[in-house]
């Protein structure tokens, strides 16, 4: 007899770190499935939409707070398959944290990606400091 396989249901949460904040996400759409045509322009796909919807509730549950003035922020980005670029992801990530995490994702100023696999429990882990100076603080 097979055994079955128990998945857990990954968990998306917020927490607070000494010197800034981590949230574990899931793992964004790629930039393939982020845009489509419509009318001789580029959309967002409902895709991408439903995506933006689940972090920003990820962020009103857990009351995240914008930043204001530049970021570091550390991207670990647990892939479900081992196919894409590294960069894919991260434009669904980066625009769906804008208007929770920061105002404007031009506030980012140092990016670290980082690259791993789990197909189990796919997702993207992000920790966002403020680069400090005094401006810096949180609204």
């Amino acid at each position: 007899m097979k055994a079955l396989k128990v998945r857990a249901k990954p968990t998306w949460h917020v927490e607070p770190t000494p010197d800034g904040i981590r949230l574990t996400l899931p793992y964004p759409p790629s930039i393939n499935a982020y845009w489509k045509p419509w009318r001789n322009r580029l959309v967002k796909t409902s895709e991408a939409k439903a995506y933006t919807q689940k972090v920003g509730g990820v962020c009103l549950v857990n009351k995240v707070r914008k930043y204001k003035g530049e970021l570091q922020l550390s991207v670990d980005l647990y892939r479900p398959r081992k196919i894409g670029d590294i960069d894919g992801p991260l434009k669904c990530l980066l625009d769906s944290l804008q208007g929770f995490l920061y105002k404007n994702d031009s506030q980012i100023a140092v990016l670290f990606v980082v690259r791993f696999d789990d197909k189990e429990n796919p997702r993207a882990e992000v920790l966002a400091q403020p680069i400090w100076k005094p401006e810096n603080h949180v609204d």
